[in-house]
């Protein structure tokens, strides 16, 4: 039996504008469902990544549909089908594993499921978070830097 999956959405006014910061993530079990996702989504939007192999996944892209949504596409078969995707940077740069830390002690059945941190060397100071998965009243989340 599947779960149902609930989407507001609501119209923000002139002071509000979308952001790639906060995405939908997408886990497409076939080829054919990644292209036509991709096909449909990417018509009138904007790339940020294209759909291609990286050494995180085999087939991965991100973009903005026409109405300013991002959603990040990705060839695997995971339970969950569509997960909120966080992303930490500007004034909040840094704080990934505080706010997760923070959603989780508020909601019941919440837990860190996975951290993977910077190692000595890399891009951003070592032992900071560079992907996470966590669970937020049993509904997975995924934060990761850019």
């Amino acid at each position: 039996m599947s779960k149902l999956q609930e989407f507001m959405a609501l119209n923000g006014g002139p002071m509000f504008t979308f952001s790639p910061a906060i995405s939908f993530f997408v886990n497409c079990k076939t080829q054919q469902e990644i292209d036509e996702l991709w096909n449909k989504l990417s018509e009138g939007g904007t790339t940020l990544m294209e759909l291609d192999k990286y050494p995180f996944s085999e087939k991965f892209g991100w973009l903005q549909d026409k109405f300013g949504v991002s959603w990040q596409l990705n060839l695997a078969s995971r339970t969950q089908k569509i997960t909120p995707f966080l992303v930490f940077v500007g004034e909040q740069y840094g704080k990934a594993e505080e706010a997760m830390n923070f959603y989780i002690s508020l909601f019941k059945n919440s837990s860190m499921n996975n951290i993977v941190r910077y190692g000595a060397g890399e891009e951003d100071p070592e032992g900071t978070v560079k992907h996470a998965v966590f669970s937020i009243h049993g509904q997975e989340s995924n934060r990761e830097h850019p």
